[in-house]
């Protein structure tokens, strides 16, 4: 913990981008890993058991909920954890210019060159 106040303590907007992209494909890759496996695995076996829609919708949105809920978890104890260190307050307003700028550049690509998205 002394270690990352130490880094925090620095301000490099840099170094902070940096650790901040390394963590988001680092979360990315193992949740790539685990979202490709398990729901095909898991709408198969609904196959086999000839359900209606209805009901395989239903056992669709429970485990949708199960796969949403240890995001939800992990963002929670990330966000208290941010506030109680102090973190959220010193990068809040880069964060937020910088996802601001990410969401304008993707909106924008949508709308006139829909295709290299593809």
């Amino acid at each position: 913990m002394l270690r990352v106040k130490k880094i925090i303590s620095n301000n490099n907007l840099l170094l902070a981008i940096i650790g901040i992209a390394g963590v988001a494909i680092t979360v990315n890759i193992i949740e790539l890993v685990c979202s490709a496996g398990l729901p095909v695995v898991y709408t198969t076996m609904l196959g086999y058991h000839g359900l209606t829609n209805f009901q395989s919708a239903i056992y669709i949105f429970i485990y949708v909920l199960f796969f949403i809920f240890d995001d939800l978890l992990i963002f929670t104890i990330a966000v208290v954890s941010f506030k109680v260190t102090g973190i959220s307050n010193k990068y809040a307003k880069y964060s937020n210019l910088f996802g601001g700028i990410i969401m304008f550049v993707l909106g924008f690509i949508l709308i006139f060159f829909p295709e290299i998205l593809l």
